[in-house]
């Protein structure tokens, strides 16, 4: 926000400039569409980021997992756009990045489940984001219209 330099440029290549992320109170260094064919999807950019917080690469991370008409492709990009979203993924505040609850939770939010569906049983117990509304409200930030 300090250096207008680089308002127009997209720093995770969602199509929206840092300046209009900044604007809609949206994180220009990533956001959930993972395969970045501009759309959110819990069987494709929900899946590619579960396997990556479980720590798959190569073949394993992209096999049946990559959108027809996906702009990434290749398991190196992949990787990139997970690891873009660094600790934007720690969904529920606690510190730490685990594929089943942050996972989860991008998973679940991803398939439409809101309220006590989307949070049952995968809220860590030092989590800092415990409630339905303070998740719903941090997935949205990560999945800005595009």
């Amino acid at each position: 926000p300090n250096d207008p330099s680089d308002s127009a440029l997209d720093q995770d290549g969602d199509g929206i400039s840092n300046l209009e992320e900044f604007l809609a109170g949206t994180p220009p260094s990533g956001s959930l569409d993972i395969d970045g064919n501009s759309e959110y999807d819990a069987l494709t950019d929900g899946l590619l980021l579960l396997r990556g917080m479980f720590g798959l690469n190569g073949d394993a991370l992209i096999t049946d997992t990559l959108a027809p008409n996906a702009l990434y492709k290749s398991s190196e990009d992949i990787e990139t756009r997970v690891d873009l979203l660094n600790n934007l993924a720690d969904v529920d505040g606690n510190g730490e990045i685990d594929a089943l609850t942050d996972g989860l939770l991008i998973l679940r939010y991803l398939f439409g489940l809101r309220g006590e569906a989307l949070i049952s049983d995968v809220i860590d117990k030092n989590a800092t984001r415990k409630s339905s509304a303070e998740i719903e409200a941090y997935l949205a930030s990560l999945t800005p219209n595009i």
